[in-house]
């Protein structure tokens, strides 16, 4: 196979950002135009050269190497699954379309995080007509792969005098 490298990518302008714990499996699907009948391949950032290439699958078909599977739908989209992901495996890929001239590539941005969760004890108290009651709640969330918490709202509404609402949201 030849590679068909220009040296300013030839790409769809499109990032597909993908997010995925430690231990688990992560799917994506990679969309070229005008490429049902093509080669496509999966390859690590810069993607300049064979070496870069970790798998090729020929239309229609299914090609495995290591833990990364690709399959060709055969109306110029693939399927990439990572199995097991690592932490190492965080970093920029690219989905390629073999093409005579140049080939055609969409960036990959894949983030991988720990599959834990993060414990957080809210306390908070009230005042009833009769005493002051506390009340300690522990919410064990997932932690997200970039280790934010910055995602979670929380939001304590009083409903009536002996009644608290706890919302909680994800951004």
């Amino acid at each position: 196979r030849h590679l068909n490298y220009c040296p300013i990518p030839l790409t769809n302008g499109s990032i597909i950002n993908v997010e995925g714990f430690e231990g688990r499996n992560v799917s994506f699907q990679c969309k070229h135009k005008i490429a049902s009948k093509s080669n496509k391949y999966f390859c690590k950032d810069p993607c300049k050269g064979e070496g870069d290439i970790l798998v090729t699958v020929e239309p229609g078909r299914r090609a495995e190497s290591g833990r990364i599977t690709l399959v060709d739908s055969g109306d110029g989209s693939f399927t990439v699954t990572f199995s097991h992901l690592q932490l190492s495996d965080s970093q920029k890929y690219w989905c390629a379309v073999d093409r005579p001239g140049f080939d055609t590539f969409t960036e990959v941005q894949l983030r991988t995080g720990f599959d834990t969760y993060a414990e957080i004890h809210l306390t908070f108290c009230t005042i009833l007509p009769t005493h002051t009651a506390y009340v300690s709640v522990l919410l064990l969330l997932p932690l997200l792969p970039h280790n934010s918490y910055e995602k979670y709202l929380f939001d304590f509404r009083e409903i009536n005098k002996n009644v608290l609402q706890l919302k909680f949201y994800y951004k």
